[in-house]
């Protein structure tokens, strides 16, 4: 099933976005059809793919699975129809460790039902799921702010891709522009105020370049959201293998820099570290964080909190984006970072006292009207502030294992060890071209 992988056999975001390439992750097809068959008859499964798609984290609150056997039961209904995978069973069998299901293929079945069921609503569906199960909300709203970017995604296929997917065999998933993905988050005047934006913060080495000209040349993939329990391995080597696996990343617990990353491509189609450039996401839900903050782009330098290394910050021009959602109360606005100095939005420069980066920031308040189209779409606004205001140690887990590389085999992209990966990529990922092997410092030892 492993036999071909990703850097070997596929290279190119057509390549991993192929059905060849998408069969070839996480279970078989026939597995596939049956949990669909599931999925498409009964609501409750339905509303149960949000866990997927959406990295909900069952263990993320103290509900008490060994106390609650219907919990329990519920668990092992997901395990069973591959929306959840088993990592651990303590001894006492009590709180099963379970982390949601990296399964691509599952994931886009997923969205073609829910984006071509009229009754299925989103915040309904997560409002269902969180009061139905012990699930994490986020402390902050990141749940909210990652559902609204799977549903622009969804809104991007719906609008462009119902005529070729299913029957073209060989395209499964679709590929957007990061352009095409913000247009269907952001309402018609805001995605505006965003498409004529220079950079907040400019290396020396790129252009002074409006938004729309720049991020048309993007090429993007997801359809689901992969958490590592170690945040030191969310890089730009990280960031270009998940992405080969049609997800982007809800970022690790306490990790203060920022809590979601979606990867893209610029100005290429291959697989390669060195086109890797990314969405940067922070989510505040604070009285306090209604007005724009400088600190918080500035925690978000993509050097200082690790997504591109030190050693390669000299040469690092791809332009990145920053979005800071303020989502508490308040009037809905959206808007660009704008300086009055270098030193205000970056936090590494180089020998001329200039950023080491390229950055579009912009700040949103509220969750609408009129500002986000996922809020407003079938009215559901109502139904996203009440999700609003509901808004909680991986590594024993898999080290205490009798068979670690079984369990992290399981769990792909989830976290710095070999065998999150090795059941289904190469160890060298290219660099600058898909014939040029990647430094010999980028190997399965990370440090």
């Amino acid at each position: 099933m492993y036999n071909r992988k990703i850097f070997d056999q596929y290279k190119t975001i057509e390549d991993i976005t192929s059905t060849e390439c998408i069969v070839h992750m996480g279970c078989g097809v026939h597995s596939m059809i049956a949990v669909v068959k599931k999925t498409a008859e009964t609501s409750s499964n339905l509303l149960l793919r949000s866990y997927s798609r959406l990295a909900l984290d069952i263990n993320g609150t103290t509900g008490g699975f060994t106390r609650i056997l219907d919990m329990l039961d519920k668990v092992q209904v997901q395990i069973s129809n591959f929306m959840r995978i088993c990592v651990a069973i303590p001894k006492g069998f009590g709180a099963v460790r379970s982390v949601a299901a990296s399964k691509p293929i599952l994931s886009e079945a997923a969205s073609l039902i829910m984006r071509n069921n009229p009754n299925y609503n989103l915040p309904d569906a997560l409002i269902n799921v969180l009061q139905s199960y012990a699930i994490s909300h986020g402390d902050q709203g990141e749940l909210l702010v990652a559902a609204f970017f799977a549903q622009a995604r969804d809104m991007y296929a719906q609008g462009t891709c119902h005529e070729h997917f299913p029957h073209d065999p060989t395209w499964f998933c679709p590929i957007f522009s990061v352009k095409d993905l913000l247009s269907n988050l952001f309402h018609e005047e805001h995605f505006s105020t965003l498409s004529n934006s220079l950079p907040s913060v400019r290396h020396t080495n790129f252009p002074s370049q409006k938004f729309s000209d720049v991020f048309g040349k993007t090429k993007m993939h997801f359809n689901h959201m992969i958490q590592p329990f170690s945040d030191n391995s969310i890089d730009r080597p990280y960031l270009v293998s998940i992405m080969a696996r049609g997800a982007a990343v809800l970022g690790a617990r306490c990790q203060p820099e920022f809590d979601m990353v979606y990867p893209y491509l610029f100005d290429t189609s291959d697989l390669v570290v060195n086109k890797v450039g990314f969405i940067v996401i922070q989510v505040k839900n604070n009285v306090n964080n209604l007005t724009p903050d400088d600190d918080l782009f500035k925690m978000m330098d993509p050097i200082l909190c690790g997504l591109v290394n030190k050693d390669d910050g000299p040469g690092f021009t791809i332009p990145i984006i920053r979005i800071v959602f303020a989502l508490g109360k308040g009037e809905p606005s959206f808007e660009r970072m704008n300086y009055d100095s270098l030193t205000q939005g970056a936090t590494t420069f180089d020998r001329n006292g200039r950023p080491q980066f390229t950055s579009y920031d912009f700040w949103c308040s509220g969750i609408g009207p009129d500002l986000l189209q996922p809020v407003d779409k079938d009215n559901a606004q109502t139904n996203w502030v009440t999700l609003l205001s509901n808004t909680d140690r991986w590594d024993c887990v898999f080290s205490t294992s009798n068979a670690p590389d079984v369990q992290c085999s399981h769990f792909p992209g989830g976290g710095d060890n070999e065998d999150h990966y090795s059941a289904w990529m190469m160890s060298n990922i290219p660099l600058d071209s898909v014939d040029v092997a990647l430094k010999p410092e980028w190997n399965w030892a990370l440090s």
